[in-house]
């Protein structure tokens, strides 16, 4: 399958696109998916994924997008220094918040059950950066 080797170089050199922008923006012929981060192998273990790619649905974005239209091209390109630098909390087995402090930023992120790709589900800015009482720090 397509991009699932990618480097992490090669990912973030993409979310820095015009293509990129117009996949965000829904422009007509955008694929209904992309690569938005590279995983390092500690990534993969912790989120329990045998694939290298983080994915962002445009579905998943489109309905994001209506509830938060202030995160932007610019915040989603954030995602992989977000993944680098930030506490990784389990929600529940395959849920996952992670809480970047700097940028105040919260993002959630699903592995399928099957373990084989591992896909973005939100992203917000907040100040709040307080995991649910549950949530167990892995990371």
């Amino acid at each position: 399958m397509a991009y699932t080797h990618q480097s992490e170089g090669t990912v973030r050199r993409a979310v820095a696109t015009t293509l990129f922008r117009d996949f965000v923006h829904g422009a007509p012929g955008m694929p209904d998916i992309w690569p938005i981060a590279a995983l390092s192998d500690d990534l993969m273990a912790l989120l329990g994924v045998r694939n290298r790619i983080l994915w962002l649905s445009h579905q998943t974005l489109g309905a994001h997008l209506r509830k938060h239209p202030e995160i932007g091209p610019d915040e989603y390109a954030l995602i992989p220094m977000i993944l680098e630098r930030g506490m990784i909390w389990q929600i529940r087995p395959g849920r996952f918040l992670v809480l970047e402090p700097e940028s105040e930023m919260r993002m959630a992120i699903k592995a399928e059950k099957s373990g084989k790709w591992g896909w973005v589900l939100s992203l917000v800015r907040s100040s709040r950066l307080k995991p649910p009482s549950q949530a167990i720090l892995i990371r």
